[in-house]
């Protein structure tokens, strides 16, 4: 399915869940997109794989130009403003033989009103778990908390281990945007909390390209 929102804006959404897979769309599959849309003053709480856009986003997917402002985000493990998780798979171990197309999150932007808070780990202020995925050209205002794998742009980010590249390009997080990982071996960073290249596929990479954070960063690593 395809929601173009035409540059309008949602107000007052509210979603308060234990389940996983929360959003306006839970989980995004095979040629979907939701692009051109606001929503501010939103609330959206889940366990694992949360965003107020969507839970997550798999398989020729792209969000593109959701705009997140004076809203709330709250998860257990995966968590971000636009996306819970970008994730994308090329091959494939045991002949599982994957040929998902590219997810992409693109255009998108946070407020400084908005806060994103993960009692777990991988939250950032636009996705929480890029797998194998891209996000370019996204930026964040937004305050991001979690207990490890915060970043300021994503909180945990990675190749496919398999035949597929992951990409964080030309993305920045702002002054006003404090990025916190509470937990006492906890890793943070302004674009990133923790990025990995699987060593056991070396055709494969993580890039992070073109970005720049000058957000406030508290934690341990």
């Amino acid at each position: 399915g395809h929601i173009d929102g035409n540059y309008h804006t949602i107000t007052g959404l509210r979603i308060n869940s234990e389940s996983n897979y929360i959003g306006f769309v839970g989980f995004m599959y095979d040629d979907a997109s939701i692009k051109n849309l606001t929503f501010a003053n939103a609330e959206v709480k889940g366990a694992v794989n949360v965003g107020v856009a969507v839970g997550r986003a798999q398989d020729d997917t792209i969000v593109e130009n959701i705009i997140v402002n004076d809203s709330k985000i709250s998860g257990s493990n995966s968590v971000g403003a636009i996306a819970g998780r970008n994730y994308s798979r090329v091959g494939g171990a045991q002949g599982q033989g994957y040929t998902e197309g590219p997810a992409v999150v693109r255009m998108c932007q946070t407020d400084d009103n908005t806060k994103v808070n993960c009692s777990g780990d991988n939250v950032g202020g636009i996705v929480g778990y890029n797998y194998g995925a891209t996000i370019i050209a996204c930026d964040n205002h937004a305050d991001v908390t979690g207990t490890s794998n915060v970043g300021g742009i994503v909180g945990y980010t990675r190749d496919y281990h398999h035949n597929k590249d992951g990409y964080i390009v030309a993305c920045r997080s702002y002054e006003d945007a404090t990025i916190t990982a509470t937990r006492s071996d906890g890793y943070v960073g302004g674009i990133a909390g923790c990025t990995l290249a699987d060593n056991g596929h070396t055709n494969t990479y993580m890039h992070i390209v073109a970005c720049a954070s000058f957000s406030k960063i508290e934690g341990k690593y």
